[in-house]
Formats: C-alpha cells, sequence, structure tokens
C-alpha cells in the first residue's frame, strides 16, 4: 500500500496574496478601459454635438442673411458675417445666373461654433458649411401693350406718340404694341380705336391690336391677366397711400418726397381723380398708380411706372407716362366703361420695362429653389 503524504500549509503561503495582485491587477485593466471608453464616447459626443451646433449656426446664417439683405447687392459676390450665441456664420452671396426679371444665386453659409464646450481647448473648431440656390425675382407685370384699354381708345391729332418700343437703356427688352385695344363693336374685323395711326409706335407699326371681343361678356377682359376685384378689395395688394375720393372721402395724396428718388411706392384712390401739375413732381410721381374710377390728366403732369385704372384716362394738355398703361379694368368686374378719351395736346405714352420692374420693386424678394439644400458644401 503506497501511502501519500500531504504537504504541509505552510509550504503554500503566498498564493493568496498573488491571487488577491491578479485580481486587482484585471480590476485596473477593467477599470483603464472604462475609462478610455467613457473618455472616446465622450470625444465623439462632444464632437458630434459641436458639428451639429455648427451645421445651425450655418443655417442661422442663411437664413439671417435673407432678412437682412432685401434687395440686390452692389457687388456680387457679398458677403456677411453674423454673430450669434456659440458661433458666427460667414455668408456668401455668388450669381449663378444673372437676367432683367430672374435671376439665380448661390447661398452659402459657413458655421464656425466658438463656444468652449469642446472636449480639449486644442481641439479644432467645428465648422459646417451649407448652400442654397435662391432665385431672385422682381416682380413679374404682363402686359399686351404699351397703353391697354379694354374699353377701345380714341385720340385726337397726330401729335405725340403712344410707344411700344422699350425705352429701357439698361437692358431694352423687344418692342411691343403701342395700342392694344378690344374689337370694335360696330365691327369686329378691326380693333376699337378712333384716330391717327401714325402716332402708335412698337411691333407692329402704326397699328393697334385687337386682344378679344369688347365688354362685359367678352373675350378681351380675359386677355388681361390682372385679379382686379382682389386690387379693388385690398386682397390681392396693400397699398402705401390710399386716398377714397368718393363720399366720405378720406386719405390723402402723397407728397412729392414720397412718390420721387428711391421710393416707388402703391399709390391706390378709390373713386375718380384728377392729376394737375401740383400732384406730382416736375420729374413725374412713380410707382404703381391704382384709381378704381376715371383718371384725369391736366396740364404737363408726368407718371412713371404702372398705372391701372378702372375706368378711362382722360387727357388734356401735354402728359408723360413711361412703363405700362391698362384702362377698363371695371369690364373685369361687370361695369361697362365708355371708349377712352385723349385730347388735344403733345402726349407721350412710352413702354419702359425698366420703370415696370422699378414700380414692380415692392413685390420683389428671395425664393428658395427647392431640393436645392446641402449641408456639406466642400469649399467657398
Amino acid at each position: 500500500m503506497i501511502r501519500q503524504h500531504q504537504r504541509p500549509a505552510s509550504d503554500r503561503r503566498g498564493v493568496a496574496l498573488l491571487t488577491t495582485m491578479l485580481l486587482v491587477i484585471l480590476l485596473l485593466v477593467a477599470i483603464v478601459g472604462a475609462f478610455t471608453r467613457s473618455s472616446a464616447e465622450l470625444r465623439t459626443a462632444s464632437d458630434q454635438s459641436s458639428q451639429v451646433d455648427a451645421l445651425a449656426l450655418a443655417q442661422s446664417g442663411l437664413d439671417q442673411y435673407l432678412v437682412a439683405q432685401t434687395s440686390l447687392p452692389a457687388s456680387l459676390p457679398d458677403s456677411q458675417e453674423f454673430t450669434m450665441p456659440g458661433g458666427r456664420a460667414m455668408v456668401t452671396l455668388r450669381a449663378a445666373r444673372l437676367s432683367a426679371n430672374d435671376s439665380t444665386f448661390v447661398l452659402i453659409s459657413r458655421g464656425e461654433n466658438t463656444t468652449t464646450n469642446r472636449y480639449a481647448a486644442n481641439t479644432a473648431t467645428a465648422t459646417r458649411t451649407v448652400a442654397q440656390l435662391l432665385r431672385r425675382s422682381s416682380g413679374t407685370f404682363s402686359t399686351e401693350a404699351g397703353f391697354v384699354s379694354l374699353s377701345g381708345f380714341q385720340k385726337n391729332g397726330n401729335s405725340g406718340s403712344i410707344s411700344g418700343v422699350d425705352a429701357c437703356t439698361t437692358s431694352p427688352q423687344p418692342s411691343i404694341p403701342g395700342v392694344a385695344v378690344p374689337s370694335d363693336p360696330d365691327d369686329p374685323s378691326v380693333p376699337w380705336y378712333d384716330g391717327p395711326t401714325g402716332p402708335i409706335d412698337g411691333d407692329p407699326d402704326d397699328t393697334p391690336v385687337a386682344i378679344g371681343t369688347p365688354g362685359t361678356g367678352g373675350t378681351a377682359k380675359d386677355v388681361v391677366d390682372i385679379d382686379w376685384a382682389g386690387i379693388v378689395n385690398f386682397t390681392s395688394i396693400t397699398p402705401n397711400f390710399h386716398q377714397q375720393t368718393t363720399s366720405p372721402a378720406s386719405g390723402t395724396w402723397p407728397s412729392d418726397a414720397e412718390i420721387s428718388g428711391a421710393n416707388w411706392p402703391i399709390v391706390m384712390v378709390t373713386g375718380d381723380k384728377v392729376i394737375g401739375n401740383g400732384d406730382v413732381p416736375s420729374g413725374g410721381g412713380q410707382g404703381i398708380l391704382i384709381v378704381t374710377g376715371n383718371l384725369t390728366f391736366n396740364g404737363s403732369a408726368k407718371w412713371n411706372g404702372i398705372v391701372l385704372v378702372g375706368g378711362i384716362i382722360e387727357s388734356n394738355g401735354n402728359q408723360t407716362v413711361t412703363g405700362a398703361i391698362i384702362t377698363g379694368l371695371n369690364i373685369k368686374l361687370g361695369i361697362e366703361v365708355p371708349e377712352n378719351f385723349l385730347g388735344n395736346g403733345t402726349k407721350l405714352y412710352q413702354y419702359d420695362s425698366c420703370d415696370v420692374n422699378k414700380a414692380m420693386s415692392p413685390f420683389a424678394g428671395w425664393s428658395r429653389l427647392g431640393n436645392a439644400t446641402v449641408d456639406n458644401w466642400p469649399s467657398w
């Protein structure tokens, strides 16, 4: 029989210590790993948060630029800096396509998150650059001629000119007819125009053009695409100045300074209006003139821009209107309007696309093109 001898307990001294040290080392490694992982996650979260903040700054820069820059800059590219809580945005507008009435631009904004909530002081500043395609429209105004009348046109004498040749010198548009009227109620084959045709310039020359049948049930009223009911009821346009000449009279006619210089307001008169030399500056009033009744020009009064008249224009003297004129618009409301009468005198009614665009400036603005935004613009 083989007898096994058990080693004395004193021979295993130190094993517990080694085991304890091994466990401590393992715990230390686990703790270091946990702290390292936590630190990495904190760094990643901080960087992502900074990037999100930088993106928000860049997008806010786009919005602030469009609010601040209501008009087209004098020169391009145009750069502006906006300081906001947490950082800043540097915004640049560049032209993509320029035209007289409808231009396209690229608006680029770089947001920089300058807050101190970064993981470390030596961490680079978080930046994001976004870009947006924009359209700048001056407002559109379509006219069939320099002078459009839905109620016929009568002119005395050969003096003066009614012209559809664009007087704009910076970016002239193709010539349009000088006069556009419905067909004559007595002879549908000819335009409703009485008087010499020599003063009519444009394309065609010396010729008024017919735009449809006359009257409240005719087709001419539909050719003129203007929401006259909305204008009269103040649902389509909010005028800068409103004068009511019907009873009870209210409002006042604007001062010379308010319809001259850089001001191209919307002036509306409810009722009839007589405009003489003392009602407008020597260089002429300007903007969009809306008269729901009849408009009478006396003396040498001038107007530059757009003239919309519900009734007729009666002209006595030597007037000049540059831009575009449409009369007889009350026919669109079912109201019969008599023939316009331009009396004797040297009158100039001249189509001018520049004056039309300036008059439409209250309707100008920026519009963002859909599906045309990127948030990872590489450089600018």
